[in-house]
């Protein structure tokens, strides 16, 4: 045998005989083979899709709509459900949402856990309110306390400004 490349050189033989046997012989025929390749893979399940999501075509107007928990480990948490009850929050029906589809459970909508619950938009913002009241009170009540802190000796402070400073002020130098 000689290469076609490097007709000077002379090549080996096919290599060694094969070990064992071709593998089994053809079970199906041609057209079974040809019918299975050509059908089409359907997708099952987009792991890419937010499976809370709620068309907004299906939520009342007026309405604020929230996911809230309704189980841990399978164990329904009835305390946090009495809060979220006395915070306004009532649980969805499925009548009133019928395009959402294998999500109903014991007359409310499920998935993983989760509940959807609704609340008129006003209790919603009645309640955003009063967190940001709160938080401001307690980002006060810390402002404070490092304003009024007693450093020791030592470390006293000359006249110099002993509070939080809240913005930053940038200078622009003239060009």
């Amino acid at each position: 045998m000689t290469d076609p490349v490097m007709p000077d050189v002379q090549k080996r033989g096919p290599g060694r005989p094969p070990m064992r046997q071709e593998a089994r012989e053809q079970v199906h025929d041609a057209a079974h083979v040809k019918s299975r390749e050509s059908r089409i893979p359907r997708r099952r399940k987009s792991f890419n899709e937010d499976k809370y999501f709620i068309p907004p075509d299906l939520k009342q107007d007026g309405m604020d709509y929230q996911w809230c928990r309704y189980s841990v480990n399978g164990e329904v948490d009835l305390p946090h459900i009495a809060e979220l009850e006395n915070q306004m929050w009532v649980p969805v029906l499925p009548e009133e949402m019928p395009g959402l589809p294998h999500m109903r459970v014991e007359g409310m909508i499920q998935r993983d856990g989760l509940m959807l619950m609704k609340r008129p938009d006003y209790e919603s913002d009645d309640a955003r309110l009063e967190n940001e009241i709160q938080a401001r009170k307690v980002a006060q009540a810390q402002v404070q306390g490092l304003a009024n802190i007693n450093l020791g000796q030592g470390f006293e402070v000359s006249g110099q400004h002993t509070g939080v400073q809240k913005t930053v002020e940038v200078t622009i130098p003239d060009a």
